[in-house]
């Protein structure tokens, strides 16, 4: 049976969810396609590096694993955290959910391996919106700061002492 005092990685239904997940992932090439996918979105990326050279330092990656690091300072107004963090709330304003943190400014992105070429076109065309758009609120770091009382104390100490 199912006990839950350790993984249920030897549990047959667990099992079986997971053998179901390797058919369809072999079954329907999936592997094989986000090599693909992953080389389309990886150039797509590498242009808006080329367009915006003061504020990405490297694209890389490899099948749909990919990695964004932004360029700028360690601190100050412009500093590469900084940036990344307003670009990151940017994007989930305009409906892209981008993993960033506390990767030394890079973004890590891993779409789902069924993502469609007009999705990646439109996450990238949202990226570049963000990264055309920063600069207009550095001004006003408040709204980037949670309403959670937990967080929000922490953010705001950390956007401040990143902007300084």
């Amino acid at each position: 049976g199912l006990h839950h005092i350790s993984s249920h990685q030897a549990d047959p239904v667990p099992a079986a969810a997971v053998s179901a997940v390797i058919d369809i992932v072999e079954d329907e090439g999936l592997v094989e396609r986000s090599n693909i996918v992953g080389g389309l979105f990886l150039s797509m990326l590498e242009k808006v590096k080329e367009d915006y050279p003061d504020d990405i330092a490297d694209v890389r990656g490899m099948g749909m694993m990919l990695g964004l690091e932004m360029a700028g300072e360690e601190r100050g107004p412009r500093s590469k955290v900084l940036k990344g963090y307003i670009i990151d709330h940017l994007c989930k304003e305009r409906g892209v959910i981008m993993s960033y943190g506390s990767w030394g400014g890079v973004f890590r992105i891993m779409p789902p391996l069924t993502i469609t070429e007009e999705e990646l076109v439109e996450v990238v065309e949202v990226f570049r919106s963000a990264l055309r758009d920063y600069p207009s609120k550095l001004d006003n770091l408040e709204e980037f700061i949670p309403a959670n009382p937990y967080a929000g104390p922490m953010v705001e100490k950390a956007l401040r002492r990143l902007s300084e």
